[in-house]
């Protein structure tokens, strides 16, 4: 068609860039070492095996990027682990002082 107008090939909606797989480990990577080992002191031994602290990182970074409810936060990951569980670990960590600790060296660096 003579005239007809082209229009820009449409760009692919991507998620933010915080949720990119590198973005996510460089995170991981600075924040990880500052988060207390887990003892498990239970005496029986009989409760669910814990969730490891990765996948509660995962529901925290979505949770800390977004502002998204912690339950919202959940669903986006797929319900890998409770809201509850992750609020309990993050709020384990706040009590550690990881978040300012990671503040701490990111400013060193």
């Amino acid at each position: 068609m003579a005239g007809a107008t082209k229009h820009p090939k449409p760009v692919e909606a991507t998620i933010m860039r915080a949720f990119d797989p590198e973005v996510i480990d460089a995170a991981w990577a600075s924040i990880e070492q500052f988060i207390p080992r887990h003892v498990d002191n239970h005496p029986k031994e009989g409760h669910r095996p814990r969730i490891d602290d990765r996948t509660c990182f995962d529901v925290v970074h979505v949770r800390l990027t977004t502002g998204c409810s912690w339950v919202d936060a959940e669903r986006i990951c797929g319900g890998k682990v409770s809201d509850t569980a992750v609020r309990e670990r993050y709020s384990l960590w706040v009590d550690a002082g990881v978040f300012k600790k990671v503040a701490a060296n990111a400013v060193v660096a």
